[in-house]
């Protein structure tokens, strides 16, 4: 892959020398932006059923002699790990399935008995994944049924995509994330920005950058 064409934590014009330089305009959400869009087929799920979900995918999977093993992130985690997500999300994002031959099966069963579309489960996020600059070997268990364990990565690479998203839910999740990031580690903003740089896709992270600023100054702001 071709190396980025400036990123800015080694980029001495763009290097963070402080809280307030190179601050975007601030902008108004949209109601849109707010909650988790509407997908087409269904509203988007809470927490109790994406556990109602996630036990029936693990008793399809006991049922044929399988165990799943998801490494999911997003919304889902927020929800039933975190325990921060009041609105529900669209879908789990699975990172990686294994064995992956019959999820697509148990799936769609799931959908058609809950009535969701057959993306509730999939694995968009992955792409993320794979064009991260550094790898992250960190498995963190967050539900084991027989039949199914689910894993999400580092509280780091969770932030990082969640970063680069940023609208709506997303930010909230972010900054729930900064928090439990910080109070393992207290980075300031250059350090946290070092830590977090590699974790991205390759390519220009400005826009991530000023989004880890928006989030630093609500941080400062709580504490004023």
């Amino acid at each position: 892959a071709d190396e980025p064409s400036c990123c800015i934590a080694h980029c001495p014009s763009n290097r963070v020398k402080s809280k307030s330089s190179a601050v975007r305009p601030a902008r108004v959400l949209r109601t849109s932006e707010v909650l988790p869009a509407r997908m087409s087929g269904h509203d988007p799920i809470g927490p109790e059923e994406m556990l109602a979900a996630l036990g029936r995918l693990a008793e399809l999977a006991s049922a044929d002699s399988i165990e799943l093993q998801l490494r999911v992130v997003g919304g889902a985690v927020m929800m039933l790990e975190f325990k921060s997500r009041t609105v529900g999300t669209n879908d789990l994002d699975v990172l990686s399935a294994s064995p992956s031959n019959n999820l697509q099966k148990y799936c769609s069963v799931i959908a058609d008995e809950r009535g969701w579309t057959r993306r509730w489960l999939n694995d968009s996020a992955a792409k993320f994944e794979r064009e991260a600059k550094v790898p992250d070997n960190e498995d963190h268990e967050i539900l084991r049924r027989p039949g199914l364990t689910l894993t999400r990565p580092s509280l780091t690479r969770m932030w990082a995509w969640k970063l680069d998203r940023f609208v709506g839910v997303d930010r909230t999740d972010a900054l729930v994330l900064l928090r439990r990031i910080l109070a393992k580690t207290p980075y300031d903003l250059e350090s946290l920005w070092l830590q977090l740089e590699g974790h991205l896709p390759l390519g220009d992270n400005k826009e991530a950058y000023y989004n880890l600023q928006d989030l630093w100054e609500d941080l400062d702001s709580h504490h004023a």
